[in-house]
Formats: structure tokens, sequence, C-alpha cells
């Protein structure tokens, strides 16, 4: 397993969640639609065939995404506009009374025509250590999008991917690149700590006190690639 990083062309705005959007979750969501497999210890066993991973500290060697700009193009911002989806949220009691009214200031039948806030840059930059073309090959496939709503909303679509040799780090610039441990991230020099998830999926594992990356990362091309 060798240093990669990992550039990425969105063909579309993307919607950036609460949290920095990270490689590694990228490829546990793209490995567990491949094989359909819903375990996450499963998961991130085969994850490891593809991503290295620090036995030391307990994280997979994976960033946190950075928006990067030219000297001719920008991050530009904007909004995107979704329809919630309702499913299982209708059913017959709710008009099942005679004449009854509907509340649209609230409960299953409110307004859900939403607006989020968007972003698109001319490139979107991971890196880390393992088999760089073979997780650029998952994502093709298997990844909608980039960000909230890519499976629902077609945004964060992505046009190309390529994977070039390089180098990797935990912390850059004083600060974190992914999620890290307390004890590692504070021998790093990293301050603030909060409470943190340090392998996917991220959105309902516990929670330790450690370090976060900043949602929004953004660098100059240049910054990387001379």
């Amino acid at each position: 397993m060798t240093p990669f990083h990992l550039i990425i062309e969105p063909g579309t705005p993307f919607v950036i969640p609460n949290d920095a959007i990270q490689l590694d979750a990228l490829l546990y969501y793209c490995i567990g639609s491949r094989w359909d497999i819903s375990e996450p210890a499963a998961v991130i066993e085969c994850m490891r065939e593809y991503l290295a991973f620090d036995e030391e500290i307990g994280v997979f060697k994976a960033s946190a995404m950075t928006m990067l700009v030219t000297p001719e193009e920008g991050v530009s911002l904007g909004s995107i506009q979704r329809v919630d989806d309702l499913r299982n949220k209708l059913t017959r009691e709710i008009f099942a009374a005679k004449n009854k009214s509907i509340l649209l200031a609230g409960g299953p039948t409110k307004k859900r025509l939403t607006q989020r806030q968007s972003y698109f840059a001319p490139y979107l930059h991971f890196h880390g250590v393992g088999d760089g073309g073979a997780i650029r090959q998952l994502l093709m496939q298997h990844l909608p999008g980039i960000g909230t709503d890519a499976r629902t909303a077609s945004s964060g679509e992505f046009v190309s991917a390529r994977v070039i040799p390089g180098d990797f780090s935990y912390v850059e610039d004083g600060k974190a690149l992914r999620r890290l441990p307390l004890k590692y991230g504070q021998q790093l020099g990293l301050k603030n700590p909060e409470p943190v998830c340090l392998t996917p999926p991220y959105y309902h594992k516990e929670q330790v006190l450690g370090f976060a990356p900043d949602r929004i990362i953004v660098k100059s091309l240049s910054h990387y690639f001379s």
C-alpha cells in the first residue's frame, strides 16, 4: 500500500453535511453497496484490503475532503432545492376523517420543499495510503455523488477522478486532516478537542474525545501540485 492523492472533478454542486466528508466514509458506502454488506464490522474488514489501517491509533489512513481552487476558478456558493421523501410518512389514517383539515406548518403533511447551501469547486481532493487505483474504481462505479442528497437529488455528481502518487499526513497547517483520537492529536499539537467517531459509519458510531477536521477546507491547487 502506497500514499496517494485522489483528485475528483465534480460535475454538479454539492451539499456538505454537518461534518467533514471523509474518504474512508465514501469507501465504506461503496463497499457496502458493491457487496450488499450491512454489518459494519464486515465492511470495515473489507475496507482494510483497500485502505491502510493505523493499528496504533485506530483510524484508517484517509483524509477529509479539501476543495481545491485555481487562479481562474474559486469556490462558488449557491443553493439546492429538494422535496423531502414522504414515503412511510403519509398514511390512510391522516386523511380518514371527513373534511379533515391538512396541517402545512408541521407534522407529516407540512410543506417539504427545502433549500440547502451548495458549493462548487473545480477540484475535490483526498489523500490516503492504500490501493488508490482500486479505490478510484469503486468510487466511479458505486458512488452516486459527493455530499448530502447525492442519492436522491443528483447533487455532487462527478465527471472524473484520477490518482496521483504523493505524501500523506494526519495534520497540515496545525489542523487535523481527519478524525483523530485525543492523545495522538495532543502529541501533534492540536487543540480544542470534541466528541468524534474514529471509523465509519460516522453517523451512528460511539463517540470518544478527539479532534475533527474543519467541515470546509479550501486550498489552492498549487498547494499540492506545482
